[in-house]
């Protein structure tokens, strides 16, 4: 047996629940981006500063890989080994 009051709740909820998961997904792919650019635009960035990640990492290997050149070794990565 249903009841009609139960059946109208239903359909009042029942777009929602469809609609929920495309909402989370707009959530999380546009607003989180936007909310998050938001923050960090009040954020202190100083980027005449003292390299940092990758950047430092490819100029310290720069340096050693120059003085290895220097004393007549030559450095291969073994991906480029197995390449040829």
């Amino acid at each position: 047996m249903r009841l009609p009051g139960l059946a109208m709740k239903r359909k009042q909820w029942e777009p929602f629940a469809f609609a929920s998961p495309s909402l989370v997904l707009i959530g999380f792919v546009i607003l989180f981006p936007l909310a998050y650019s938001f923050y960090l635009s009040f954020q202190n960035f100083d980027l005449s500063v003292e390299r940092r990640g990758l950047e430092k990492q490819k100029a310290a290997w720069g340096e050693k890989l120059h003085e290895m050149k220097s004393l007549g070794i030559e450095y291969k990565p073994d991906w480029a080994a197995k390449a040829k």
